[in-house]
């Protein structure tokens, strides 16, 4: 439409064909791209599957992106130290080929202890999401999106797997973690993270400190001098 607006406008053409077509608004999505933190936990609670639970505890609890869980490796998990290391692999390249290291929750790594892998962790080399599916032709070993989407649908909520990920960065920045941290966790840059979440900052009180500074009085301001 603006291609031939200009057309017109210019008189390059004599009529515009598109003067008559009416562009469709774009539909709003009727809520926030990320849970609140009882909506998280209640999507966490409600899913039974171990293995659907594990990569919504990946992207909730350590921002991983999808690819990323799904071919997580069972050496990225370090229980003793607490630590996620996410780092190529054979079948895997990080984005911008940059490992990241991200501390693990508490709750997500008493999870994996009691729960998912209660005799520890298996064979590094194993795959830690469904280490029974195979790498394809297809860009995911294994998809979780009908799973996933039928969870969300029985929670009543309405959220992208992709959301949990911003969900994860969401509740970070709101609380008050530096946007420094947030990025470093995230594999992001940043900048990208400040563009995407920098408006969650918390209230900061030195707002408030020029105006809550005392005064000095008026005869003892010191003179204006204006320059020449």
């Amino acid at each position: 439409k603006a291609w031939f607006k200009w057309l017109h406008a210019s008189g390059k053409i004599t009529i515009d064909p598109a003067a008559a077509i009416v562009l469709p608004k774009k539909e709003q999505r009727g809520r926030r791209e990320f849970l609140l933190p009882n909506e998280a936990r209640r999507l966490l609670s409600e899913c039974r599957d171990p293995q659907l639970k594990f990569a919504l505890y990946c992207a909730l609890h350590q921002g991983l992106r999808k690819l990323e869980i799904i071919e997580a490796r069972c050496v990225w998990f370090d229980l003793d130290a607490g630590l996620l290391h996410v780092q190529a692999t054979p079948t895997f390249e990080t984005k911008d080929r940059d490992s990241r290291t991200v501390p693990l929750t508490k709750d997500f790594r008493d999870w994996l202890k009691s729960e998912f892998w209660p005799n520890g962790v298996p064979e590094a080399n194993s795959y830690a999401f469904h280490p029974e599916a195979k790498k394809g032709a297809y860009r995911y070993r294994y998809d979780f999106r009908k799973a996933y989407d039928k969870l969300v649908s029985d929670c009543g909520l309405n959220v992208t797997f992709h959301d949990l990920r911003r969900t994860f960065a969401s509740l970070l920045v709101s609380s008050g973690v530096s946007l420094y941290k947030v990025a470093k966790w995230l594999g992001d840059t940043i900048e990208v993270v400040e563009e995407s979440y920098g408006h969650l900052i918390q209230q900061d009180e030195d707002i408030n400190k020029s105006w809550q500074a005392k005064l000095p009085s008026k005869g003892s301001e010191a003179p204006h001098v204006r320059s020449t």
